[in-house]
């Protein structure tokens, strides 16, 4: 019978441990409620306990309220172990009989083990195991049985030792295992929770700098490379040779796409990519605008959708549609007041896929561009390989020039 009442005793404990999860994770044990609600959990618990006692002995009680002091006391610190005290010894006192003072000693000296291990823990900065637990479990119980031994009444005594000695040492200590586990194993997954919610709020907060950092540069390098388009166009207004000023047009037409790369990134959250299709769109006008000297009306048609490039990939990708248009500026449209482009950007699962056309005259017979030693062609070729690209020429009803790239770099 003693061992069914340990049981039922054992079913409490492991309902205690329980609602202290729930009250902790609502009211956590650091803050002052927290601490108040749990020794008063613990001390209620010890009170009906003793108040309803599944044993006792010509005036002693035999109830689990050494497990649930020593437990408060070593998960939730002094205060709550005083709280669950005071509570236990005025139930104590309130039940009364032969043994009053025995079982208020065993109460106290419950609260001193516990808080002994709760100080050595906190000073070591250790985790409950199930060692420790064991070992303040049996100690508890061994001071308690020295404490009957030693004070109770010889009957009382050896009827004690013949009933609940052996069951006390046993089944005691493995309580104080379980119900420790149980809160610890809460008091763990709540503290490794904190720590994540602590960490994912620093790396948001480190994001959050990142974000502003990329964006400041971002704008730096645009407004850097704007006014060097802007020193290059003026300088161009001062040459009266044609010839030179292109050149100057050609150059301030690479700043202004690199420069229109990072005002797309600076306009967008996601600060490793650029919408392409919005690139080419707006880069036309910028096009537009700096070959309006030449006499010459030019229509660009863009065919590209929303599509994203990192900007290892953006700013070549810019520079060879950029050379792509002077190009055809410079030579598609001999003679003529009018043109057409088309500008096409696609992609599959795994590349990219730019063409560029033109209605003009097309390229001389004979021509390879491979073979050329201008400085646009070597700039083409060289950011085509930078892309892990090819590229291809053709006369179809003027030039079309088609850059293909995978998504990938090697």
């Amino acid at each position: 019978m003693e061992v069914i009442g340990l049981l039922y005793n054992l079913g409490i404990l492991i309902s205690i441990s329980t609602i202290s999860g729930f009250i902790d994770h609502r009211f956590d044990k650091s803050t002052p409620l927290g601490l108040t609600l749990q020794g008063l959990l613990f001390g209620m618990s010890a009170a009906v306990g003793m108040i309803f006692p599944y044993s006792v002995l010509d005036g002693a009680i035999f109830d689990a309220r050494s497990v649930v002091i020593s437990v408060s006391a070593l998960f939730f610190g002094p205060v709550t172990g005083l709280i669950s005290t005071v509570i236990a010894v005025t139930a104590r006192m309130y039940v009364g009989g032969s043994s009053t003072e025995v079982g208020i000693a065993v109460i106290l000296l419950s609260f001193v083990i516990g808080h002994i291990f709760y100080w050595n823990r906190s000073k070591t900065g250790g985790h409950h195991t199930f060692v420790s637990l064991y070992v303040m479990g049996v100690l508890v119980h061994l001071a308690m049985m020295l404490i009957f031994y030693l004070f109770l009444n010889p009957d009382t005594r050896d009827a004690f030792m013949r009933q609940f000695a052996v069951t006390v040492l046993i089944f005691y200590p493995i309580a104080t295992v379980i119900i420790g586990k149980v809160i610890n194993d809460h008091l763990s997954s709540k503290s490794m929770i904190v720590r994540l919610t602590e960490n994912e709020d620093k790396l948001n907060k480190n994001l959050r700098e990142k974000k502003v950092l990329l964006a400041e540069i971002h704008h730096r390098v645009k407004n850097n490379l704007a006014i060097i388009s802007s020193l290059l166009s003026l300088q161009s207004d001062s040459f009266d040779d044609d010839r030179t000023r292109f050149l100057f047009n050609e150059t301030e037409g690479r700043v202004r796409s690199m420069s229109l790369i990072h005002e797309l990134v600076y306009q967008n959250e996601s600060f490793d990519s650029v919408d392409f299709g919005a690139f080419l769109r707006r880069f036309e006008q910028v096009a537009a605008g700096i070959f309006s000297d030449m006499s010459m009306n030019v229509e660009v048609k863009i065919e590209a959708n929303t599509i994203r490039l990192d900007l290892n990939k953006s700013v070549p990708c810019a520079l060879i549609v950029n050379e792509l248009i002077t190009n055809a500026y410079k030579h598609a449209f001999p003679g003529q007041t009018e043109g057409l482009m088309h500008i096409h950007f696609t992609e599959t699962d795994n590349e990219y896929t730019l063409v560029v056309s033109d209605n003009g005259c097309g390229m001389p017979d004979g021509f390879k561009p491979s073979e050329s030693t201008s400085f646009g062609y070597t700039i083409i070729f060289g950011l085509v390989d930078q892309l892990q690209g090819s590229i291809t020429f053709e006369n179809v009803g003027g030039t079309r020039v088609t850059v293909v790239f995978p998504k990938e770099l090697s």
